[in-house]
């Protein structure tokens, strides 16, 4: 955030409810992430917002409700003072992201995600399937720059592809950078290109330099 401010953009962190036991299930963090962009729409004046511009960044779950801001309209439309606005994006960057959660490679992961969703994959594959943004994938969805890192043994690099595959057989604009790294970026120079490539993808799509 602090980069991107730096380079001119309102850069926003945006909080939402995490699982706690029982409580905060599936899809209340999508819920919380399309009210902020809602309400960060609602205030473009006061906060020098261009309110057809805004781009998600995101890392790990963050990319997964970063990706769907970028393909899913608003789901819960109950708060009157912002029904008017949409939640979604013109950009996102998908950084160490799960795509699809029926395939995702880490049955170690399945528990945790049954707690998640309330039922495994087998009671409830609707809901996991339309937590996964490959669900989603159409040809009116934002443009993409997906970065995963090579080492990555928390979300294999099958799940990223799958997505970037999906993305451009649809016609959406995509660009896929995969970083000599694992889930969360620890080099120096892996830090570095993250940086590069989410400046430009952000400068030429929201700030429309080419």
């Amino acid at each position: 955030g602090n980069l991107l401010a730096r380079w001119g953009f309102v850069a926003v962190s945006v909080n939402y409810r995490l699982l706690h036991g029982a409580e905060n299930r599936w899809p209340a963090q999508l819920d919380d992430v399309q009210r902020a962009v809602r309400w960060l729409r609602a205030n473009a004046a006061k906060y020098n917002v261009e309110p057809g511009h805004i781009g998600a960044f995101g890392h790990s779950v963050g990319a997964q409700l970063a990706a769907l801001l970028g393909m899913e309209d608003t789901r819960d439309n109950s708060d009157p003072a912002l029904a008017k606005y949409s939640s979604r994006v013109q950009a996102v960057v998908d950084v160490s992201g799960p795509t699809d959660f029926l395939n995702n490679g880490n049955p170690d992961g399945d528990a945790a995600l049954a707690n998640f969703f309330g039922g495994d994959s087998t009671k409830l594959a609707a809901v996991w399937r339309d937590a996964s943004p490959v669900s989603h994938v159409a040809k009116s969805n934002a443009p993409f720059l997906i970065v995963h890192g090579t080492q990555d043994d928390l979300v294999v690099m099958a799940q990223p592809q799958e997505l970037y595959d999906k993305l451009q057989q649809a016609g959406v604009s995509v660009k896929f950078v995969k970083i000599d790294d694992g889930h969360t970026f620890h080099s120096p120079d892996a830090r570095h290109q993250l940086s590069a490539e989410s400046l430009m993808f952000f400068d030429h799509y929201l700030a429309g330099h080419p």
